[in-house]
């Protein structure tokens, strides 16, 4: 059956509706998802709120160090261009097959870097590709290679220079 159509995802949008408060005004209540299966044997639920608590420690861990960097560090550059850098890495990521972690981890990666430095209009480019090449290693079984990204760049960058991009991203 599909999403949706099943008695138990029924009961879960019912659980998940508005309720009318008492002056009037309309509030979602709170409905905790993962009880839903409590009598599942499937489904632990006693480890749903560590892996929570988990997945927020590590976003704040890996969050940019400076979120306004954009406007605070970067001189070169601008939201339009890195905009145009993640819809390049998604043509990328979607021309080599690649997992959508390796996606996501890719600009997690860039944002943490320019974050952290300075980046040139004629290296940003340079930084997408080493982190995704970073991200692949990481997440895929079958990574594209440092000349892939050297291709995929039209050869704007040599192997050597991903990798020594590679290397500075690994550093920061």
């Amino acid at each position: 059956a599909l999403f949706g159509s099943e008695p138990e995802y029924e009961e879960e949008e019912k659980m998940l509706t508005s309720e009318n408060v008492e002056d009037g005004e309309e509030e979602e209540k709170f409905v905790d998802i993962d009880m839903i299966h409590a009598d599942d044997e499937k489904y632990p639920i006693e480890y749903a709120r560590d892996i929570y608590d988990n997945a927020r420690d590590a976003e704040e861990q890996y969050n940019p160090y400076n979120i306004d960097y954009m406007s605070t560090l970067q001189i070169d550059i601008n939201e339009g261009m890195r905009s145009i850098l993640v819809d390049w890495l998604i043509e990328v990521a979607d021309e080599y097959k690649l997992e959508s972690k390796t996606l996501h981890l890719s600009i997690s990666t860039i944002d943490r870097v320019l974050s952290k430095r300075s980046v040139k209009r004629g290296s940003l480019q340079l930084v997408g590709c080493a982190c995704m090449l970073l991200a692949g290693k990481y997440e895929e079984i079958f990574p594209p290679t440092v000349e892939d990204y050297s291709y995929i760049s039209d050869n704007t960058y040599t192997p050597n220079q991903v990798l020594e991009e590679e290397r500075r991203v690994l550093q920061d």
